[in-house]
């Protein structure tokens, strides 16, 4: 049995029906994916359904590294590191199409980076399917002249088209965080 680490903000995805909604955003087949904190794997199932060309996954976490590579054998290609000390461009030579129940203690940093870090002539992704805290959420997709608009809004919607998809409750997760979540598409 798997235990959530509380130092590395996991708490892991198990309602299936976040899960189909995950996935059914966007057409899957044939694409390069990359999923950020697979955790246990259970999205990682439902990609892997969809079949894309490519799925690599970046879990911190080495006992579920591990757990993952057993579980998905030649599957998916595990990055035992922390995403915040890779080079995402590096990652792939093709176009990735990006999942993630991100850390929320870090979920800001690794959004910040990726933007920051654009090259306006080539993105090394074509969507981000990434979950947030709400409250960020809310600052990342709000408006001009509202009272959760700052630097977090202008950075998000610089480069990219945001989209909110839905709000998750605790009861998605396992362990339950004491916060709702909110999806987002960029």
């Amino acid at each position: 049995m798997i235990k959530a680490k509380k130092s590395l903000g996991q708490n892991f995805l198990i309602d299936p029906n976040i899960i189909n909604k995950i996935i059914n955003i966007i057409e899957i087949k044939d694409r390069n994916l990359l999923e950020i904190g697979p955790g246990t794997g259970n999205l990682t199932s439902a990609l892997l359904k969809e079949n894309p060309n490519k799925l690599l996954v970046i879990e911190k976490d080495n006992q579920l590294a591990s757990m993952l590579r057993e579980k998905f054998k030649d599957s998916i290609e595990v990055i035992n590191q922390d995403i915040l000390n890779l080079n995402e461009n590096l990652l792939s030579k093709k176009i990735l199409t990006v999942y993630g129940n991100l850390p929320y203690n870090i979920s800001t940093e690794i959004l910040c980076k990726w933007i920051l870090n654009l090259d306006s002539n080539k993105f090394w992704f074509d969507n981000l399917i990434l979950m947030f805290q709400k409250e960020v959420a809310d600052r990342i997709i709000s408006d001009f002249n509202t009272k959760n608009y700052g630097r977090l809004s202008i950075i998000s919607n610089w480069k990219l088209k945001v989209k909110k998809i839905c709000d998750i409750k605790p009861s998605s997760f396992f362990p339950k965080p004491k916060i709702d979540s909110s999806l987002l598409l960029f």
